[in-house]
C-alpha cells in the first residue's frame, strides 16, 4: 500500500502540488512504521521545498540510520545543513557523501564552496584535485587549480 501513496506523491509533487505530495509520502512513511526509507526521503525533500528544514533534517537523519549507504540522502542532508547555516555539518554530509560514492561532483563542488567561503583556499584546492582525478575535464576544477596556481590533472599520465 506505501507504493500508491508513494506514487501518488510524486504525481503530486511533478504537478508542483508539494504540499499534497508531502501528504503522501508522510503516510507511505507512516503506513511502513517509519521504516521505508524511501518514503522519508521523498517527504525530506518535499519537507525541505515547503521550507521546514528542521523537519527536513530530521528525516534525512532517519534515513541515513536507516540506509547508510545511501550517499544521495547525506548530500541531501548537507544541502539542508547548509540552508540551516551549518557549514561545518554541511562539509562531513558531503564528506560521508563522497565516501560512499566519490563521483558525485556537487558534493564536490559544495564541499569546495564551503571551504573557499570560510577562506580555507588550500582546502578548496584539495576538493577541487580531488574531483580533478576522479572528472580530469571538470571545467570548474581546471578554472579554480589553474587560478590557484597548481596543475590541474595530467590527462597524458592516464591509463585510457
Amino acid at each position: 500500500m506505501e507504493d500508491v501513496y508513494n506514487t501518488l506523491g510524486g504525481i503530486y509533487d511533478k504537478l508542483g502540488l508539494t504540499e499534497r505530495a508531502a501528504g503522501m509520502f508522510s503516510k507511505a512513511a507512516e503506513l511502513s512504521g517509519w521504516r521505508d526509507y524511501v518514503a522519508m526521503m521523498n517527504l525530506a525533500t518535499m519537507y525541505g521545498k515547503l521550507g521546514r528544514l528542521d523537519e527536513s533534517l530530521s528525516l534525512y537523519t532517519r534515513v541515513v540510520s536507516l540506509a547508510p549507504w545511501l550517499d544521495e540522502a547525506f548530500f541531501n542532508m548537507g544541502v539542508t545543513l547548509e540552508k540551516l547555516g551549518r557549514p561545518g555539518d554541511a562539509s562531513r554530509a558531503y564528506q560521508e557523501c563522497l565516501s560512499l560514492n566519490p563521483y558525485v561532483r556537487a558534493a564536490y563542488l559544495r564541499l569546495a564552496g564551503l571551504a573557499a567561503a570560510s577562506g580555507d583556499k588550500a582546502a578548496a584546492a584539495s576538493v577541487y584535485s580531488r574531483l580533478a582525478a576522479v572528472y580530469p575535464d571538470d571545467p570548474a576544477a581546471a578554472a579554480f587549480l589553474t587560478g590557484a596556481g597548481k596543475t590541474p590533472v595530467d590527462k597524458s599520465s592516464q591509463r585510457p
